[in-house]
């Protein structure tokens, strides 16, 4: 994973919600490197895969308050 453990430690701590990170990109594209790149394909797929767990996420909320 590429993104600061503290950073994610002081937004649950601000927050006060759970964070959940996901990589969409590959270790060959070298994530912010001078030559960094990302694939479209793996954006694309990453996205869906955002928006499908939103979905999930929602639906095992449903009735709780």
């Amino acid at each position: 994973m590429r993104t600061s453990p503290g950073l994610v430690a002081t937004l649950v701590q601000l927050l006060k919600v759970p964070c959940l990170l996901t990589d969409i990109g590959l270790p060959e594209e070298n994530a912010h490197a001078p030559n960094e790149k990302l694939d479209l394909d793996n954006l694309q797929h990453g996205m869906l895969s955002a928006a499908h767990l939103v979905e999930e996420l929602a639906e095992t909320g449903k009735g709780k308050a």
